[in-house]
């Protein structure tokens, strides 16, 4: 018998800002992954249906709102669009979580942009 190495996405994450544009928002989420023991995976995000240069941008359908993701909570190891945006790890049979930071900078959004619903998809890549 022959045992064919995989590895999965477990879960469909999601992240919500409460940006007002008086102050920074911050959130996170989780990708779950499975891979078997001792598979090495690399997982990356991509920049979204509205990306520009190396920043992600959720939109409104006419305005902008530009957001930033991190693998650390201290928010100083950029995941960005086309570099430095990979993740590595290696199998154990058990769920693995990358967490995954998001801020909303007042920096990177000047003029803030109007109040309204913004979203945006990103896709989520692992390979092994």
């Amino acid at each position: 018998a022959t045992a064919e190495q995989t590895c999965s996405i477990s879960n469909t994450p999601s992240l919500s800002f409460g940006y007002t544009g008086v102050s920074d928002s911050t959130g996170n989420f989780n990708v779950d992954i499975v891979c078997n023991s001792g598979l090495a995976w690399t997982t990356t995000i991509d920049g979204g249906s509205n990306a520009s240069g190396e920043v992600r941008r959720a939109s409104d359908g006419t305005n902008y709102l530009t957001y930033r993701l991190y693998q650390d909570s201290g928010m100083t190891q950029e995941l960005a669009v086309t570099s430095g945006n990979t993740v590595t790890g290696t199998g154990s049979d058990t769920t693995q979580t990358v967490n995954v930071y998001a801020k909303v900078a007042m920096a990177d959004n000047n003029p803030t942009p109007p109040a309204g619903a913004y979203s945006d998809t990103l896709n989520v890549t692992i390979s092994w």
